[in-house]
């Protein structure tokens, strides 16, 4: 049986793989940092009125100021990826060549991490997993 992460990281993928085509399309369209700020701003709104619909707190139980600092590195990680996101794809990086190469660069950056600094097991698939993304971004950058 399928552990039940691994059908919700299936479900983010599809969704990361569609704000890569959205993202595609729109640029050129839109300045980037214009789009940037549409895009995370639609989003705020839609985890604005999730938080409201499962009547989540902003501030209290279980927030932790290192958590919320991390929150918010995360926040500005992916703002600024974001409008670089855009300008990637507006000087005609390819839907099919550029977003994989973002998406495995980020796989890449997690899974040192995850072994490296948070102690998690290096198992012989996942460094044949990294082998071959590694392998695929450099097929895919030519």
């Amino acid at each position: 049986m399928t552990d039940r992460w691994v059908i919700v990281a299936l479900l983010v993928a599809v969704l990361f793989g569609l704000y890569h085509v959205f993202t595609k399309l729109a640029s050129g369209r839109i300045p980037d940092a214009v789009g940037g700020f549409w895009l995370e701003g639609v989003a705020l709104i839609g985890m604005g009125i999730y938080l409201l619909a499962i009547r989540q707190p902003l501030w209290g139980q279980g927030i932790t100021r290192q958590g919320l600092t991390f929150a918010i590195l995360g926040g500005v990680s992916v703002g600024l990826g974001t409008v670089l996101n855009f300008t990637m794809y507006r000087l005609h990086g390819p839907l099919s060549g550029a977003g994989p190469i973002v998406l495995m660069g980020a796989l890449a950056i997690m899974a040192v991490t995850g072994v490296v600094f948070m102690g998690e097991e290096l198992t012989p698939s996942r460094v044949v997993g990294w082998i071959l993304a590694i392998a695929a971004i450099w097929f895919l950058s030519r």
